[in-house]
């Protein structure tokens, strides 16, 4: 239960996190996103921001959750682990669907990969620090549980 939980905090945290670093960009470079949302309100960009955020970041607390324990390493080895993960799986796909399949300005593009990139550097580092916290939470739960079944 405690695994789970671990997950839905870690999944709700970044998805919050990188929500605000996005609406900031869209609401900072207005004129550069005008073409691509010109049908609807901000408010409804800001609340398909934070569900899409949160189906993609609760899909990457299960897979990283399950494969965290491989990665060996310090917190900064496991965090740019992480962050090439993020990279590889989640923007460059975004980038290469917004440059092949729109018509969008490279502005716009620059921008969204920057936006991209900061958040995957942010989130690995939640992520990074929330299992690292996990685990070291479960390592000394089972410590205690062994010294208190060597102890019966």
């Amino acid at each position: 239960m405690k695994k789970i939980i671990t997950i839905l905090k870690t999944s709700i945290y970044c998805a919050i996190i990188i929500s605000i670093i996005q609406c900031l960009t869209y609401w900072l470079f207005a004129e550069k996103f005008e073409e691509f949302y010109k049908y609807s309100p901000f408010l409804i960009i800001v609340l398909k921001i934070i569900i899409i955020n949160i189906f993609i970041y609760l899909f990457f607390s299960v897979i990283i959750y399950k494969s965290f324990h491989y990665i060996s390493g310090s917190f900064i080895n496991k965090s740019i682990s992480l962050i090439i993960f993020f990279i590889v799986f989640k923007t460059i796909p975004m980038i290469l669907f917004l440059f092949l399949f729109s018509d969008i300005k490279l502005s716009f593009i620059s921008i969204f990969l920057i936006m991209q990139i900061l958040s995957d550097v942010i989130s690995s580092f939640v992520f990074s620090g929330m299992f690292m916290e996990a685990i070291k939470s479960d390592t000394g739960g089972n410590k205690i549980e062994k010294n208190n079944n060597s102890n019966n």
